[in-house]
């Protein structure tokens, strides 16, 4: 988000994850960060965002796990995840690793498509 705009929150700040909100971020006083306002798209609020954007990992890939029932890159991610490259904490939107979210999508995805 932009500086300008975190500087008009408190302290602790939280993510709203719902897709359809336009509200990315909001603090306690009910002070609040349009998603239109902020510097790179966030998932779920985007669905040009990468669900990890500390390895890249978009839905398209996750499609494409799901589409050939394989979880590989799933895999991948996961030991990524545990690496020191991930950094879950700034570059998600709320601050948590994706791997939970990541194994749900895939799933969840793989029951429908059977």
């Amino acid at each position: 988000m932009h500086a300008d705009s975190r500087s008009n929150l408190g302290a602790d700040v939280w993510f709203c994850p719902s897709p359809g909100c336009e509200i990315a971020y909001f603090d306690f006083l009910e002070r609040f960060v349009l998603v239109n306002v902020l510097r790179h798209p966030a998932y779920p609020k985007s669905v040009d965002a990468a669900i990890c954007p500390c390895f890249e990992f978009t839905i398209d890939d996750l499609d494409t796990c799901i589409r050939h029932r394989s979880p590989e890159l799933i895999r991948e991610l996961l030991a990524k995840s545990k690496s020191i490259e991930a950094n879950c904490t700034t570059l998600t939107a709320d601050g948590r690793c994706c791997m939970q979210e990541v194994q749900r999508l895939y799933h969840r995805g793989v029951q429908e498509a059977t």
